[in-house]
């Protein structure tokens, strides 16, 4: 018997190690895998031995009427002169030459390798030959496989050349060949290739052209938004790392990347693509076969970006079995796990995974009703060749649908896959000399909600089967963070470094909860520890720069920022954090340059056109201010304090109906915005529309009733429209929250004189002088009291302070004319009037100008 061939396939970070094969074996293996399984897709529905339906005469099956067609559909896609099969298969020659190893292979259902049983649904591409092709296949050999007439044979088929996708919109490789070695066991190579996007895309599709089909087992393709994978091959001799552990790189957010011989690369969904931002590294692990002598290889990967902004997110749904634990010889040994849906979903691919002992493997629904729903049912698993399946229609189940998955494994001798011979017990583990059962179900959800609330179930899900393992803490905690349950999130972080305690990523998000609800020591020492332990964690760089810039170091969070992206160039949360940090120390050019690379990573990065806008305001480049301010509430139309900060760059550039709209936008998006109502006011009151801006006041006033300025410009108003009463209220809520304002004073002394509670006025008045000497207005309407009272010296010394301060005022100098000619300083008063007339005369006050003639009549 020939050794079982080597296979493995990565998920996530776990990584399945084989037995060992020579190459000798392996090449024998091959050449019988090679005949259907690397060439087998879709095959096309076959009406059997005669297209009525009846049952020809023995003889009379011909290739080229019969079964060409069955070979061409099945088989030639890849067994063609430039195919990734060994061998052709496009001519009577060719087929007859393997004609009776082609019936082995299909009679046994070895070939095609398509493991799944006809079912509920069907898959994309399925690989699986109706019985009455087998059948046809079998009889044309048993009668001798005749060529028949030349006339019934159709077209060869026909293949696209090159990308099977099109030309990609960007093509990366491996910069110089890897050469594998002639001899020795499977090879896995993790291959770091560098993405050269200059700004984030987002991803439809993905299309993997090996280079060198006749070594490539299958392939597993993983992002690192990180440099570990480039430091790890770095430390490596050879280009790549080896292993099947892929490092920190991970699949895009709810999408498998995996390539296998013969599966044509999926094309993507609309709405569907996944981000890739500048800095990011492709890993290209490789599962390589020796083929005897050295062979080289340099794969390309194309990728095709989509126009749009993804409008879809899907996830994916593990389920699990955790507690195997396999007797030597049993046969039928049955582990299985479920999980009920607390939202309807659109299931669109399923992936089991078991390693040698998998038998059979059933997964479906068990909807509301009491029926099942069949998402998948291999009877005869067959680890060298799983895959993951994409349904052709996707699979609606709604709420409270219960998903199960259940598998059996053999672990006699009698299985002929079985790597232990004898038997020996088996357990649960990532070699593949243990034994593992998951089925990840991608799905869609009808909006981000159901997805946080699918996310939060399945975490809780996980962690109720399985309590004594760190990882379902930890993915709770991440799924409570998202949903804003911060202090649960805490316990459960915490309860995963309890079991677990060097747990590195537990340690990062317990830092990341503790921020979110403000306990920046203990969170800056949880990512320092992660930094001691991962020097190169850029995102705890990051964050443990965040936290110290929380607390006010500014100094140490610029230093952990610019670490971060000397670590990561191209980290735009780094320059954007560093451009924030650098603002608020009023380096206002440095911040600008870093927050313009953040945008130049990430055109769409909110945040950046926020601060942006922010600091060019504050360099008074205010047309720049506002393009930025607008793009910022194109990205996230509901940022309340951009459409203000928008508004407050309007009015300064005397766009006074936009800035009102703007600030109306932001009391829509935030009625409780205390300052958007203020300052709409103002510009309303600005405008004459004195009623509006006195509700707008009175808003500012409910959301914060201890906000000066809104209480003394409706004081001010409100005596305006002359309702003093209400004004002196306001002056005087005012003058409790600050009892410094000088200007509430002065005008709240002037509401006080036109109730005729004069005393209390001139105490208001020389309360303002006391706070601010040079008040000019204080010093004047004072003057005016106490004139009126008759007290001519002291309004004349109030006159003159007012002169001082404003020398070329009309009606100062006017009050000071006429106290001095009430105190019989008829010269001097005259002076004084005449300067008033010509001030006057020349601002075009003619109404002051009479005024004061009239007293220098009177004078003369």
């Amino acid at each position: 018997m020939l050794p079982t061939a080597t296979v493995s396939l990565a998920l996530g970070r776990r990584a399945i190690l084989v037995p060992e094969m020579t190459v000798k074996a392996r090449s024998i293996a091959a050449m019988v895998s090679s005949v259907a399984a690397l060439a087998a897709l879709a095959c096309s529905a076959c009406d059997g031995p005669d297209s009525t339906g009846e049952p020809r005469a023995p003889g009379t099956l011909t290739f080229n009427r019969d079964i060409a067609p069955i070979v061409f559909a099945a088989c030639a896609r890849c067994h063609h002169p430039r195919g990734s099969g060994p061998f052709s298969l496009l001519t009577y020659g060719d087929v007859k030459k393997r004609a009776r190893q082609i019936v082995d292979v299909t009679s046994t259902r070895f070939m095609p390798p398509w493991l799944p049983e006809p079912g509920d649904h069907q898959f994309v591409a399925q690989r699986r030959l109706a019985d009455e092709q087998i059948a046809a296949l079998r009889r044309w050999v048993r009668e001798g496989a005749v060529e028949g007439d030349p006339a019934g044979l159709p077209p060869p088929p026909q293949w696209t050349e090159g990308w099977q996708l099109g030309a990609p919109d960007l093509v990366v490789t491996l910069a110089r060949p890897y050469t594998l070695a002639a001899e020795g066991t499977d090879v896995f190579r993790n291959f770091v290739i560098p993405v050269p996007v200059e700004v984030t895309r987002y991803v439809k599709a993905v299309e993997l052209r090996p280079g060198n089909r006749r070594i490539v087992h299958h392939a597993v393709m993983q992002i690192d938004r990180t440099p570990s994978s480039r430091r790890l091959d770095e430390r490596d001799a050879e280009l790549g790392f080896g292993d099947m552990d892929m490092g920190q790189s991970l699949p895009p957010d709810g999408h498998f990347i995996g390539w296998t011989p013969g599966k044509l690369p999926f094309a993507g969904i609309d709405g569907m693509a996944w981000r890739l931002d500048r800095g990011t590294d492709l890993v290209l692990q490789l599962h390589m076969l020796p083929s005897g002598k050295p062979e080289r290889i340099q794969p390309k990967v194309g990728f095709h970006f989509a126009d749009e902004r993804p409008t879809l997110q899907p996830m994916v749904i593990v389920l699990s079995v955790e507690n195997i634990d396999i007797p030597a010889g049993t046969r039928d040994y049955t582990r299985e796990d479920r999980f009920v849906l607390p939202v309807p979903v659109e299931v669109l691919s399923v992936y089991p995974h078991a390693h040698y002992l998998g038998k059979q493997i059933r997964g479906f629904a068990t909807l509301p009703d009491g029926t099942r729903d069949s998402l998948i049912h291999i009877t005869d698993w067959d680890f060298n060749w799983q895959d993951d399946y994409r349904y052709a229609r996707s699979v609606r189940l709604p709420q409270g649908a219960a998903l199960t998955m259940r598998y059996t494994y053999d672990n006699s001798s009698d299985n002929p896959r079985n790597p232990n011979q004898p038997p020996r017990r088996v357990r649960r583990g990532d070699r593949s000399s243990d034994e593992m059962g998951t089925m990840t179900l991608q799905v869609l959800t009808a909006s981000p909600a159901e997805r946080a609330l699918l996310k939060t179930a399945w975490a809780r899900d996980r962690l109720r089967n399985f309590p004594e393992l760190p990882w379902t803490h930890s993915q709770l905690g991440i799924a409570l963070l998202d949903q804003g349950e911060h202090e649960e999130a805490i316990r459960n972080f915490r309860r995963a470094l309890e079991i677990e305690p060097a747990f590195a990523d537990a340690h990062y998000n317990l830092g990341v909860a503790l921020g979110s609800v403000g306990d920046w020591d203990e969170a800056i020492d949880q990512y320092r520890g992660v930094l001691r332990d991962s020097p190169d964690h850029v995102q705890a760089c990051n964050n443990l720069g965040n936290a110290l810039l929380r607390q006010g170091r500014r100094d140490e969070a610029i230093s952990h920022f610019r670490r971060a992206l000397k670590l990561h160039p191209y980290f735009e949360q780094a320059h954007y954090n560093l451009g924030v940090a650098l603002g608020s120390q009023g380096r206002l050019d440095d911040a600008i340059n870093h927050l313009r690379l953040a945008l130049r990573i990430e055109p769409d990065l909110v945040g950046a056109h926020y601060h942006l806008a922010n600091a060019l305001t504050a360099l008074g480049r205010l047309d720049e201010a506002v393009g930025h301010y607008r793009r910022a509430i194109a990205i996230s139309p509901d940022m309340a304090e951009t459409h203000y900060y928008l508004a407050n760059a309007l009015t300064t550039l005397g766009r006074l109906d936009e800035a009102i709209s703007q600030y109306r936008v932001a009391i829509r998006v935030r009625p409780d915005y205390a300052d958007a109502s203020y300052n709409l006011a103002s510009l309303l009151e600005r405008r004459g529309d004195s009623e509006e801006a006195m509700v707008q006041y009175r808003r500012a006033l409910e959301i914060d009733p201890n906000h000066p300025r809104a209480h003394y410009n409706l004081a001010n108003a409100l005596r305006k429209a002359g309702r003093v009463d209400d004004a002196v209220h306001h002056y005087g809520r005012v003058l409790e929250i600050d009892p410094a304002h000088v200007r509430a004073q002065s005008n709240l002394a002037l509401a006080l004189r036109s109730q005729g509670r004069v005393d209390e006025a001139v105490a208001h008045f020389r309360e303002a002088i006391r706070i601010d000497p040079q008040h000019a207005p204080a010093h004047y309407n004072l003057a005016a009291t106490l004139r009126s009272q008759g007290r001519i010296d002291e309004a004349v010394e109030h006159y003159r302070h007012a002169q001082a301060i404003a020398p070329d005022r009309p009606s100062v100098l006017s009050g000071l004319g006429a106290a001095l000619a009430a105190r019989g300083d008829l010269e001097e008063s005259r002076v004084h009037l005449a300067r008033a007339l010509e001030l006057a005369t020349a601002a075009g006050n003619e109404q002051a100008a009479g005024a004061i003639r009239a007293q220098l009549e009177k004078l003369d």
